[in-house]
């Protein structure tokens, strides 16, 4: 019964990819993307070029082996830092809501962003343990010394890398939607968490294919910062299709919460 049940809903996740819902969803994720590019055209432009800026002091001044240098360890810590404050503010601007998203609506939400935060350190930290793991017993010690290139050497190990960040990218951002409507501050992440591995399980077919997507996306127009035009182009478009990989993960996350609502949350009684 239970397994039956999990086909149903996986084949209800695969239906995304009918023509006609795929027609769809592709509209309504271009207009989300339009409508949220314009709004950080409008409020957050300054925020682009000061990680731009920043970025480009990090490529100049970050030594080649950072752990060994405080200052290119401490660079590194605020570049991270820096990228989760755009994704804090990208996820309140793509996020289907019935605010007015002006000033007022992203302060209200400022005293979430430790929660926020928490949810990629927790998510990922596990996803690397059970990497770390497996590592361990197919190779031993010595295959951990040589991180990162013993898993380049190996094919299969290669391919588990990117499936694992692909299920926890998709886990990830799922899991975001679902802390921005809860309402009980930091005790939300766990149970966003929780949400989020549900949804990941129930739908797992759609998740897979958008992870899968936007993490190989996003690898591909990672390069470092170089002062020319293509540089600075892929630079911008890497930030541009996060966005856009957002305004699609929304509508997903829009339809299938709405369409299977007593599956993720309690009725109201």
């Amino acid at each position: 019964m239970f397994c039956s049940f999990i086909l149903t809903k996986w084949v209800e996740s695969l239906s995304f990819l009918k023509w006609n819902n795929l027609s769809l969803l592709l509209l309504a994720s271009l207009n989300a993307f339009k409508r949220s590019f314009l709004i950080i055209l409008k409020y957050f432009w300054w925020f682009g070029l000061f990680l731009f800026a920043f970025d480009y002091v990090i490529e100049k001044f970050v030594a080649t082996d950072p752990f060994e240098n405080y200052w290119s360890m401490s660079l590194l810590v605020l570049r991270y830092l820096f990228f989760m404050l755009f994704s804090f503010f990208a996820f309140l601007i793509v996020r289907a809501s019935v605010e007015q998203k002006s000033f007022t609506y992203y302060t209200k939400y400022l005293h979430r962003i430790g929660g926020f935060f928490l949810i990629p350190a927790i998510t990922y930290g596990i996803s690397l343990s059970f990497l770390y793991a497996m590592i361990y017993f197919w190779g031993g010690p010595d295959y951990l010394k040589s991180l990162p290139y013993s898993v380049y050497d190996s094919w299969f190990l290669t391919v588990i890398l990117f499936i694992l960040l692909s299920i926890t990218f998709a886990l990830a951002v799922f899991s975001s939607y679902f802390f921005f409507d809860l309402t009980n501050g930091l005790r939300s992440v766990l149970s966003s968490i929780h949400k989020g591995c549900k949804f990941i399980f129930y739908f797992f077919p759609i998740s897979f294919i958008f992870g899968a997507i936007s993490t190989f996306g996003l690898i591909l127009f990672m390069r470092p910062l170089e002062m020319s035009f293509w540089s600075i182009l892929l630079y911008f478009s890497y930030y541009v299709g996060i966005i856009l990989f957002l305004s699609v993960s929304s509508i997903i996350y829009f339809k299938i919460k709405h369409t299977n609502y007593s599956l993720f949350f309690k009725p109201k009684v």
